[in-house]
């Protein structure tokens, strides 16, 4: 009997849809209209119960006795065809008014057609017969018997399997909706029209909801659901029946309405061969996704339109029928009243639940522990009555919200502060200008979390407005319907596009990403009401240090002690990538700075390293908006204006506009990201490195012994804390991932802590040596006049160790210098001559060879489409070995 269900499940749901699916696809006429408006009404069919089954034969059976009808029409067709001489003079020539009327219902001739197309306009309607009467013989042979197992079943349930069924209802029904969200997105935004907004309009309202904690499980959002369920099938049948040649005609496809409503031709008819299927050329993807996104969205909608009130509506009433009788032996208060009753006849607060499950109490973010209210714990009350509870079967999305409630909170603004600014680098405009100042402002403020998140209502706002600006300019429209310039009174042209208001290729892929940085901010504002209701809640704090707590810390430590490195790498590659400009000629500067007072002094750099973050900071910050906000139309002038600098001056500090759009998100993204990175460590970092690195706070190197001791009794004491709390208590708080994970977590921790240490060693020993094969083969990569002093002094100081710290000191000075010096000489309006004459006797031949003063001392003038790098890739690769010797030289021996 398992094979028969499987085998009625089967038909009923993937093959009689697939066949009704390719009968829709492959011909367009009017017997498939009528496939197509079964195939939208299929999802609305309940699941395989014997209760259920009538609906399932009277479905089949009506497309049956259709295609069965459908089959004999086009026998009688051809035999009619057939009996009048010649052979389809009965309908006249081709797209006479009998043929094309005769086409459009689903009748055609078939001579002179391909046995391809022959099997395209026949075959659909003699597979769904067939397809249609095994189903219907298999739901006869099913029903019998799950009629008599049902009613068995349904008379053993008792109210704890009632329960769990409603459980799993419940969680069906929100992983449905969850998707149904997700398609109304795509749906929305596939192939922009009036009537895809309705779906746009419905996923933001959807979101809104959510990130207010309103429930989206009830009645209402169900009825929104069936609107536009009968929205979305109208548009199907629109988007169908326009691929007829006869609607093409009456309304053209270069019309306005058909370009507003989403009205896409793709199909077209060749009065010669009318009888083939033929595709619009020129055709974007676009076009195939929109109408496959809305059959998704369709079919989605409609499942869970069921599934809501069929299945979990009826069976969540039944359990509330059933409580009264089976929980009479019981004593209720009204808590556990309220936590069991799931549907109220005269209350539905049980049934209107969110999505995403919030827990009935606060929730700690920093903290895993369970929330405390009036002294008591959210398991039990305070007389020690039973609470009978929920089973804690909410699904996937219950179990990401719970996953998402831990995280701490600063892992929340950030990600919206990210967002912010990767939104205005991404998409360049004046609208987007306001959420990078917006950004900047709340990451120089001192309580940026929660500022972030009081403010997080607002930007959410303000994203939605921008989504839906670029969703109108996204519309089938041209120019003289929708423009994007506008000309002045003065004269000149106001260019729309740089507020936003610009047309793309493709324009499902600027919306895309602009709903995906609205999901951030939804989520921000998701945490920020969840925090306002539960203010109390965020108090307690956890002291059980468990393994996901000791992993985090681990993961801090190591970002603290060697995130420097990374902003250390990226303020090298922004300092020297491409062309030398005034403004990289200052990073670089303050670079040396940093460097001169680490190789100098380790005191001086630990006390000058939060200011040249912070200077670093602020700086990065002024030159991403003067590059941001110099790629406008206007902005060149008020600079020339300004500074009565040319183009070439400007050029040479750094601003250029740039009409590539590559070149343009490169130019603004590699100080957005530079920005990034050093706010991460002034913030997050800077702090816990001067307290590593601190003088008082210096600890034996990592895998010394007195370490592996300390890692030993730290596990004993963990150890004898696990057995003095219970292995059966431990054993039901964790998973078996949990316990791996507990277990494992100190053997990474020590082999990491190993081969730290192993490396660090080798270093010890080889970064002299390191150091000094860099600087002459540096010295012979460059041959000049400059790098000649380097030969000299280190010959003339390596021998006598009380002159090692002045030779490194010396070195790294002289070599910053030269990589300043050379990208200053970079510059355009530095155009020095200093040549001279050499005057050569060769065999009483005399000869006069031109030099270049500047090359003999070590200045060249680099190609304009290179790379700084290029240029001086030595230099650079000598300071770097001289960072990682300042750290390790320290504990280095004797370099003699």
């Amino acid at each position: 009997m398992v094979l028969l269900l499987s085998a009625t499940w089967f038909f009923f749901w993937l093959l009689l849809p697939a066949t009704l699916f390719t009968s829709v696809i492959f011909r367009f006429n009017g017997l498939s209209a009528f496939y197509c408006l079964y195939l939208i009404t299929l999802p609305y069919s309940p699941r395989l119960r014997g209760l259920y089954m009538r609906s399932w034969r009277r479905y089949c059976f009506v497309t049956l006795v259709f295609s069965g009808m459908f089959v004999l029409a086009h026998a009688a067709f051809q035999v009619a065809l057939a009996v009048k001489k010649p052979y389809g003079s009965l309908l006249g020539p081709p797209c006479s008014f009998a043929e094309r009327t005769a086409r459009y219902v689903g009748f055609q001739r078939l001579d002179s057609t391909s046995v391809a197309n022959i099997c395209r306009l026949i075959v659909p309607d003699v597979a769904t017969f067939i397809v249609s009467v095994i189903t219907m013989i298999l739901i006869n042979k099913s029903e019998a018997y799950l009629l008599t197992h049902e009613d068995q079943q349904t008379n053993a349930k008792t109210t704890q399997q009632l329960k769990n069924e409603v459980s799993r209802e419940k969680a069906m029904n929100g992983f449905v909706l969850f998707l149904t969200v997700i398609l109304l997105a795509v749906a929305g935004i596939a192939y922009p029209s009036v009537i895809s907004s309705i779906y746009l309009l419905s996923f933001i309202t959807l979101s809104m909801m959510w990130a207010f904690h309103k429930p989206l499980l009830t009645p209402a959002v169900a009825l929104m659901r069936a609107f536009l369920c009968a929205i979305a099938s109208f548009q199907l049948l629109m988007l169908y029946l326009y691929q007829i040649q006869h609607i093409q005609d009456l309304i053209p496809k270069e019309s306005i309405y058909t370009r507003l409503f989403g009205l896409t031709p793709i199909i077209y008819t060749n009065c010669t061969t009318p009888n083939t299927l033929l595709l619009y050329p020129g055709l974007k993807w676009t076009v195939y996704v929109g109408p496959a996104s809305i059959f998704l969205l369709l079919w989605s909608m409609a499942v869970g339109v069921r599934m809501f009130f069929r299945d979990y509506w009826a069976l969540a009433k039944q359990l509330n029928d059933d409580l009264p009788v089976l929980s009479s032996g019981s004593k209720r208060t009204p808590n556990s009243e309220r936590r069991v009753v799931l549907v109220n006849e005269d209350d539905h607060t049980a049934v209107n639940q969110p999505l995403v499950q919030g827990e009935e109490l606060p929730q700690n973010y920093d903290s895993m522990a369970p929330a405390v209210v009036n002294g008591e714990h959210n398991g039990e009350t305070a007389e020690g009555q039973e609470i009978v509870e929920q089973p804690n079967n909410s699904g996937l999305l219950h179990s990401i919200e719970g996953q998402i409630s831990k995280l701490k909170h600063f892992s929340f603004y950030v990600v919206a502060l990210i967002i912010m600014m990767v939104w205005s680098v991404t998409y360049h405009s004046w609208l987007t200008f306001v959420l990078l100042i917006w950004s900047c402002g709340l990451w120089m403020t001192k309580e940026r979390s929660w500022y972030t998140l009081c403010c997080s209502p607002v930007f959410t706002i303000y994203g939605i407005a921008i989504l839906l600006i670029q969703f109108i300019y996204s519309l089938d429209l041209n120019e003289s319907e929708l423009p994007t310039t506008i000309n002045q009174t003065d004269g000149n042209i106001l260019y729309l596009s740089a507020f936003g208001m610009r047309r793309y290729a493709y324009p499902c892929l600027p919306l895309g990403a602009q709903v995906f940085y609205l999901c951030g901010f939804w989520l921000v504002l998701h945490q920020f009401n969840y925090i306002r209701r539960h203010r109390s809640g965020s108090d307690n704090e956890s002291t059980t240090s468990t393994w996901a707590h000791k992993f985090a810390d681990f993961c801090k430590e190591m970002l603290s002690r060697y995130w420097i490195f990374l902003v250390i790498g990226f303020h090298i590659a922004i300092a020297t990538e491409g062309y030398p400009t005034g403004i990289k000629f200052i990073y670089f500067f303050l670079f040396v700075l940093n460097i001169t007072a680490f190789i100098v002094s380790w005191q001086l750099y630990r006390k000058t390293l939060t200011l040249y973050w912070f200077v670093l900071l602020s700086y990065t910050m002024v030159v991403l908006i003067v590059i941001y906000t110099y790629q406008f139309q206007s902005f060149p002038n008020y600079w020339k204006q300004l500074t009565k600098f040319d183009d070439k001056q400007l050029a040479d500090l750094g601003l250029t506009q740039y009409t590539n759009e590559g070149q343009l998100l490169l130019s603004v993204m590699l100080p957005a990201l530079f920005l990034l990175v050093v706010i991460l460590q002034l913030h997050y970092f800077n702090e816990r490195f001067l307290e590593v690195t601190g003088p008082s706070n210096q600890t034996p190197s990592p895998g010394s012994d007195g370490n592996d001791h300390s890692v030993e009794l730290e596990n004993e004491e963990y150890e004898m804390n696990e057995l003095h709390r219970g292995t059966c208590e431990r054993e039901e708080k964790e998973n078996w991932f949990q316990r791996k994970c507990r277990k494992m977590c100190p053997v990474i921790v020590s082999a990491a802590k190993t081969v730290a240490s192993l490396f660090i060693r080798g270093l010890e020993f080889h970064v002299w040596r390191l150091v000094f094969i860099t600087v002459f083969c540096a010295a012979a990569y460059k041959v000049s006049a400059i790098y000649g002093v380097y030969v000299i002094f280190w010959i003339c100081l390596l021998p006598a160790r009380i002159t090692h710290r002045a030779l490194y000191v010396i070195t790294i000075i002289t070599v910053s210098m030269i990589i300043l010096g050379n990208m200053f000489f970079q510059l355009q309006f530095i155009s020095p001559e200093l040549k001279y004459n050499c005057t050569f006797n060769s065999y009483g031949n005399m000869k006069v060879i031109e030099y270049e003063m500047l090359n003999w001392i070590g200045i060249f003038k680099m190609n304009q489409n290179g790379a700084y790098f290029n240029h001086v890739n030595v230099c650079v690769l000598v300071v770097w070995l001289y960072v990682l010797y300042g750290v390790i030289g320290p504990l280095c021996p004797s370099p003699i």
